[in-house]
C-alpha cells in the first residue's frame, strides 16, 4: 500500500465501483466515476497506480479509461442538446475540434445522421466536413494575402534592383506552395 493513500471513507470507493459495474453501458456514469476516482487518489487504497487499477479491477488500459473519461467531459459540453451519444466512440471525432465548436458538430451531426442513427462513421464526416471549411478558409486567406506580398515584393523589385534576386525566390516560393502552382491575382 502506497504511504500516500488519501483518507476517504469505504463507501466512497464502493459507490462509485458500483456505478461502473452497473453503468458499463453508460459511458458517462463510467467516465465521471473514473474521474472520481483519478482525482481523489481514491486507486491508492488499492492500487499503486490509476493504470494499474483499472487493469486489475476493470480489466481496461489506461488510454481507455481517458476515452471513457474524455466522452464523459464532451458529454457535459454538449449538456444543452436534446440527443446525447449512447457511445463514447460517437464522440472521439469531435475532440480534435476545439470545445467550443463541439456541441455545433455533434448537433450536425444528430440533424444528419442517414436514418436518423448517429454513428462515429458519420460523427467523423462531420468532423471531416468541419475542418475542411476551415482549411479552405486559411488557404483561401494565405492566397490572398501572399497576392498581397507578391504585390509589394514586385514594387520594391522595380524600385530597388538590388533586391530583385530576393523578391524573386520570394514570389517563386508563394507561387509554388499556395497556388498550386499557378499565379492567379
Amino acid at each position: 500500500m502506497n504511504a500516500e493513500v488519501v483518507p476517504m471513507i469505504d463507501w466512497e470507493l464502493d459507490a462509485l465501483e458500483q456505478v461502473i459495474e452497473k453503468g458499463m453501458a453508460s459511458f458517462q456514469l463510467v467516465g465521471t466515476a473514473l474521474m472520481a476516482i483519478r482525482d481523489g487518489r481514491r486507486y491508492l487504497a488499492t492500487h499503486q497506480t490509476f493504470e494499474a487499477y483499472c487493469k486489475d479491477r476493470w480489466g481496461f488500459n489506461r488510454a481507455h479509461a481517458y476515452r471513457l473519461m474524455d466522452g464523459a467531459k464532451a458529454v457535459e459540453r454538449l449538456s444543452p442538446i436534446g440527443d446525447k451519444p449512447t457511445h463514447e466512440s460517437q464522440l472521439r471525432p469531435i475532440y480534435t475540434l476545439p470545445e467550443d465548436k463541439q456541441a455545433a458538430a455533434w448537433q450536425e451531426a444528430v440533424d444528419t445522421a442517414p436514418e436518423g442513427k448517429v454513428t462515429a462513421k458519420h460523427v467523423q464526416e462531420v468532423v471531416d466536413r468541419i475542418e475542411n471549411k476551415w482549411v479552405e478558409h486559411d488557404v483561401m486567406m494565405a492566397r490572398h494575402y501572399a497576392t498581397m506580398a507578391i504585390n509589394q515584393l514586385e514594387k520594391i523589385t522595380k524600385n530597388d534592383p538590388s533586391k530583385k534576386q530576393e523578391g524573386i525566390r520570394v514570389i517563386n516560393w508563394c507561387i509554388k506552395h499556395l497556388s498550386g502552382g499557378k499565379y492567379n491575382e
